[in-house]
Formats: structure tokens, sequence, C-alpha cells
């Protein structure tokens, strides 16, 4: 089956997903708008991530007989929709249950890696670390519009060659972006974000094997460069003034620029083009 038609088929979900939403019955969380450190709107927006989330689960139960992998991602998804009905409900899910469902989904996901490249248990436990770290990196970097998915999609595209279950799921989420940028009339929130980190964080570990032998080697940080960069910077910036690190603000690279007058429509391609040149230049 073609990536591509992925997108289509995301494209479509999306429209329709959203017609029902506003027009027959609420289906989706809503973000409220202008919440401090989140994304600054005037009314509330539907956070429709869930739906290229679910096409991707979906495409990696037919497409691919990984079990352990389709449990993980199931499971990220899951936390993200839970999460975003808490912050759509005005009650947050606490960061500690977030955090231990993400490790169940990271857990999983290490599992399928073990069974297919004979990992030692000291290399299990710095995969976990790995998973658990770059996709709440990705999920980090989901506060500006086009951002996330445009990033991340074509992140999972370079790191499978295009080939496979995992770039179809790069294309899903490509397909949100009509959505999504330039004006967003849905966000990815965090069942979309979670979901798509994960995929991409596990799509970079087996990059890099693929290309050095290596299990951590710099190449496996190329097709997520971007969302690495925002995030150990964002993380120290937070741990210098005193702030936990899960609370959100508006000190990551996307509100940098933004504050340094660019036009918010132009950050997406920024960051799209950032990734391709990441993509293309530090993999060789």
């Amino acid at each position: 089956m073609e990536p591509w038609n992925a997108a289509i088929a995301s494209a479509v979900l999306m429209g329709l997903g959203l017609i029902c939403h506003r027009r027959l019955r609420a289906i989706l969380p809503e973000d409220p708008p202008d919440a401090i450190g989140r994304h600054r709107h005037l009314h509330p927006t539907p956070m429709a991530g869930l739906i290229p989330a679910l096409l991707a689960v979906a495409a990696l139960a037919i497409l691919s007989s990984a079990a352990w992998l389709i449990a993980g991602v199931g499971i990220a998804t899951a936390v993200g929709y839970l999460d975003d009905q808490g912050k759509a409900e005005n009650h947050e899910m606490v960061w500690h249950r977030k955090g231990l469902g993400l490790l169940a989904a990271t857990a999983c996901a290490t599992v399928y890696l073990t069974l297919h490249h004979d990992l030692t248990p000291a290399q299990c436990l710095g995969v976990m670390l790995w998973l658990f770290a770059l996709t709440n990196a990705v999920n980090f970097l989901d506060n500006t519009d086009g951002v996330t998915a445009a990033a991340g999609g074509l992140g999972l595209l370079f790191a499978t060659g295009g080939e496979g279950a995992m770039a179809f799921v790069g294309m899903a989420f490509l397909g949100f972006l009509p959505f999504n940028w330039p004006r967003a009339v849905a966000f990815l929130g965090d069942s979309g974000s979670l979901c798509l980190g994960l995929c991409l964080s596990v799509a970079s570990l087996e990059f890099g094997l693929r290309c050095t032998g290596e299990l951590f080697h710099l190449a496996s940080l190329v097709p997520l460069m971007v969302f690495a960069v925002d995030f150990v910077q964002v993380l120290t910036a937070r741990l210098l003034l005193g702030i936990p690190p899960w609370v959100g603000d508006r000190r990551h690279l996307t509100h940098i620029l933004i504050n340094l007058g660019m036009p918010r429509w132009s950050i997406a391609p920024v960051f799209a083009s950032l990734a391709y040149l990441a993509c293309r230049y530090l993999a060789t």
C-alpha cells in the first residue's frame, strides 16, 4: 500500500470527523483558548490528532505483525486522549500518571525493539530512556500551527525511506496539515503528538542501526533533530529558572522566533525546512 494513500485517508477522515464534531455531535476534546503555555487562539478548537493516530495504529496492525509496537503506540494514543479530555474539562491528567502511562507505552516499544534487534539488558534500559525522552520532545513542540505534523511526518518518511508501515504513519500525519496550517481549525493534541513521537523515536533508532550498526549514534537523532534541540534548550531554561520541567511555558524555539517578529504562519515551513536539511546533510 502506497504511503501517499495515508495522507488522502487522513485528510478525508479529518474532514468527516470535524463535520461530525461541529454539526452532529461533539466527539473530540477541545483546547481552551489562550491557555498559558499552550496554543493561543480565540475560540475552543478541537484536538483532532486522535484521528491520524487511530489511522496509524490501524496501519501498524494491518501492514506489520509487530504486536508489541502496536500495543505501545496504542497506549501512547490512549494516554494522550485521556490527557486531552482532561484539559478540555479543566482537570488535566496528573503528570506522574501520564508519565506512568508513557512508560508503559515505551516499555512495549522496547520489547518490540529487543525482539527484533537482540538488545542486551543495558541497551534495553537505554532504549526506554531514549523513547520516553524523545516521545516527550515531539509532544513538547506541538505548540505552533503545523510544526509537529510537518517535521514529524518528514522525519518518519526519511527514517523509513518511504517504505513500510511507519512511512504510512508519516503520511497520515502529513495529511493532517491542511487542518492545522496555515490557519489551525484543529490541533494534534497529546493523542496525536504522543503517537507520532513514539513512532518517530522508534523509527529513528532503527534508522541509526541500519546506517551505522550502532544502537546509539548521531545518525539516530537526525530524523528528529529539530525536536531534540528544542527539548534540550527548553528543559535547560526551565531548570535554570527553577520551573518544573513538565510545566508548559512559552520558551520553545517556536515561541522565540514569534517573539522576534516572524509571522506565525511561517514557523512551520521554517521548521520543516530545518528538519529536511538535517536529514539531507547530517545523515551522510
